[in-house]
């Protein structure tokens, strides 16, 4: 069976923009990577069922899969007010930010970001009503604190392959 989406796409579809502090641009790099996961269960050596994330460079629909994007400042100078967005492509559905990354939010237009259940969409016949998963198409965390030379942070949220 041919996977739904391949590794290309997860190479288009994973990039993130970040914007750090005035301070840092004019000393500081940054470097970005974001990965492609699925979790499986395997079994541990006391035979206990684990979960366990791997890569995933091939998904098919219904897969739930785990972007999580690492921020290293590769520069010489501390890095703060980090704000990261990350794009949903149109092939996946936003299942929910991951673990540590749960105090997302979220965009249905790339401009106005909120807690899901705050946001609205306008259907075709003008009017509105609420934002669901399927309408998502950023997720952006406001990160608090330093990000120091060497140091590294990641964020991530799940979605499912349509």
């Amino acid at each position: 069976m041919k996977s739904a989406i391949g590794k290309w796409m997860w190479v288009a579809a994973v990039t993130a923009a970040v914007v750090a502090g005035p301070a840092f641009a004019q000393k500081g790099t940054l470097e970005v990577k974001s990965e492609v996961f699925k979790e499986v269960q395997a079994k541990a050596a006391d035979g206990t069922e684990q979960a366990r994330t791997v890569p995933a460079p091939h998904a098919l629909p219904g897969d739930e899969v785990l972007y999580i994007t690492t921020i290293r400042n590769t520069g010489t100078a501390p890095a703060d007010k980090l704000v990261v967005n990350n794009p949903v492509p149109a092939q996946l559905l936003y299942a929910g930010a991951a673990g540590d990354s749960a105090d997302a939010l979220v965009s249905v237009d790339g401009k106005t970001y909120d807690r899901l259940e705050h946001l609205l969409v306008t259907a075709a016949d003008g009017s509105t009503g609420p934002a669901s998963n399927s309408d998502v198409r950023f997720v952006r965390w406001t990160l608090n604190g330093t990000l120091k030379p060497g140091q590294a942070v990641t964020v991530s949220y799940h979605a499912v392959v349509k």
